[in-house]
């Protein structure tokens, strides 16, 4: 478990390192940011954040920039959840925690 920041309207990278089970390989990885840790959204979209990252030799990129998180969104304290789907069709939990959405007085871009 761990916890993220990210500042609205600004660009950042994660590196994700998927270390696999049973010698099986990860083919994408979903990355979710939501208000609850948990609820029943089939599809997830009750989601602030939602990515599909397609992996490479079990290393992916999740970008965020500033199209990721709308500006209606409020700061403040969200969950998050990295899962791996492997070429097995399993779908494993890598990381989760507190992903903490900050931003600033100026908005506009340009």
């Amino acid at each position: 478990m761990s916890n993220r920041t990210y500042r609205r309207n600004t660009s950042k990278t994660i590196t994700v390192n998927y270390n696999p089970l049973n010698n099986v390989d990860g083919v994408k990885l979903f990355f979710t940011v939501k208000s609850t840790k948990y609820d029943t959204s089939a599809d997830d979209s009750t989601a602030i954040i939602k990515q599909d990252v397609v992996l490479t030799a079990n290393t992916g990129v999740i970008d965020l920039n500033p199209n990721t998180v709308a500006d209606t969104v409020e700061p403040g304290k969200y969950y998050f959840d990295m899962s791996v789907l492997d070429v097995a069709g399993e779908i494993y939990s890598i990381d989760s925690g507190v992903f903490t959405l900050t931003a600033g007085t100026t908005n506009r871009e340009a």
